[in-house]
This record gives C-alpha cells, sequence and structure tokens, in this order.
C-alpha cells in the first residue's frame, strides 16, 4: 500500500499503479488532485477519442446560434466574473468554452471526466489573449488578425 499525502501531479500513484500496488493520493490543491486523477485514470482510447468528438460535434453545431447574452451562456457563466473572461478571452471562445465546459460535467464517468477536464484546462491558454511566449500572465496587445481573409 502506497499513501502520497502530497500527492502533487500524482507521479508516486501512478508508478505504485504500474508496479500493480494499491495507492492512496492526497492534495489540499484541487488542481493537483485533479491532475493526478486524469494521470492515473483508466479510459479507454476509443471512448475517450468517441466522446472528444461528440463533445466538438455538439459545440461546432450549437456555438454559432449564441453569443455572450444568450439565454443559455447566461445561464452556464452564472457566478462567473464576466469581466475577467472578457478580459482574458474573445467573447466567441467564451461561448464555445462554456459549452464544452458543461458538456464535459454532464459526464458521470468519474476518470473519463476528470481526464477531459485536465484536457479543457491545457486548452485555456490557447483560446485566450494571454501572451503567447509568456508564462506570466500578461494579455496579447497585438492586434487580432481578421476572421476574414480578405480584411
Amino acid at each position: 500500500m502506497v499513501a502520497d499525502i502530497f500527492a502533487g501531479s500524482g507521479t508516486t500513484n501512478l508508478e505504485a499503479m504500474r508496479m500493480g500496488r494499491h495507492s492512496y493520493a492526497l492534495d489540499v490543491n484541487p488542481v493537483a488532485s485533479l491532475i493526478t486523477t486524469a494521470k492515473t485514470a483508466i479510459v479507454q482510447p476509443e471512448l475517450l477519442a468517441r466522446t472528444i468528438l461528440e463533445i466538438f460535434t455538439a459545440v461546432t453545431t450549437t456555438a454559432p446560434t449564441h453569443n455572450l447574452q444568450s439565454e443559455l451562456i447566461q445561464q452556464l457563466l452564472t457566478g462567473k466574473d464576466q469581466e475577467a473572461l472578457l478580459h482574458w478571452f474573445p467573447e466567441n471562445n467564451i461561448v464555445e468554452l462554456a459549452l464544452i465546459l458543461d458538456l464535459i460535467n454532464q459526464i458521470e464517468e468519474h476518470d473519463l471526466k476528470a481526464l477531459l477536464l485536465l484536457i479543457f484546462s491545457s486548452s485555456l491558454k490557447l483560446a485566450s489573449n494571454w501572451l503567447d511566449w509568456s508564462v506570466k500572465p500578461q494579455r496579447d496587445r497585438r492586434p487580432q488578425a481578421p476572421e476574414n481573409p480578405e480584411e
């Protein structure tokens, strides 16, 4: 039996699993707990791929019919600091991210949900206005490229 009471990213628990041992992981940091859960998740690759495709299809179908003021999006953003979201993310990205997160949160299978939440979190910097080469939170102030190539 292995107990890691400062689990961090769960490497000790992953190695215990690889050795066929039982382990417990504890950490007060919810992000560390999520990383550990995702790192030690047992998810069939086909299920992961199918679920990602279902989420992608649902969001690409639904997102164009909504904006930040839509009732559904406002409901999904209840309790969120929308001013901060608008500072860090373009509006269309907020809509898509809210829809993705909602679909992930509806998943009941614990390991699959944890893995998808970690994948989601890894996409946030790329979807944001964060200066891409910076490790510190700095807003990219360069002008956005036009979506229409003719502009």
